[in-house]
């Protein structure tokens, strides 16, 4: 399950609580934070951020990493490291807290892989 706000599960808390009324480890959360992000809550990323993984950390399965951007009051996605998206918190996660989770770059154009994985690794060896 991927929540996000375009998703019939739009939030962490609304996911915690479907995760709570069904509660079998063979449900498991796709966290996605780009997708937790709105043109209202973006500046307050490192806290949505925070939350989500409190809620959802024992549940997460995987991890998409991907970037966006503000343009005409809408969120816009773009390849990862060229937006505004603080990656930081999610890399220390997996760094020390789930060390063998899966991230996978969604949404970067194959022209932006490798500039956007070596930004990615960059970060993951700073955090």
């Amino acid at each position: 399950m991927e929540a996000g706000i375009n998703h019939p599960i739009h939030t962490a808390q609304h996911a915690r609580r479907l995760l709570t009324q069904v509660p079998s480890n063979n449900l498991q959360i796709i966290l996605d934070c780009a997708n937790l992000m709105t043109v209202d809550n973006y500046r307050q990323q490192d806290a949505v951020i925070a939350e989500a993984l409190e809620l959802l950390g024992d549940r997460i399965a995987i991890i998409h990493l991907k970037d966006f951007t503000i343009r005409d009051g809408q969120i816009v996605i773009v390849p990862v490291g060229q937006g505004l998206l603080n990656f930081a918190p999610l890399l220390h996660y997996m760094k020390y807290k789930r060390p063998h989770i899966q991230g996978i770059l969604e949404s970067t154009p194959e022209e932006y892989v490798q500039e956007s994985a070596d930004y990615l690794r960059k970060l993951y060896d700073e955090v």
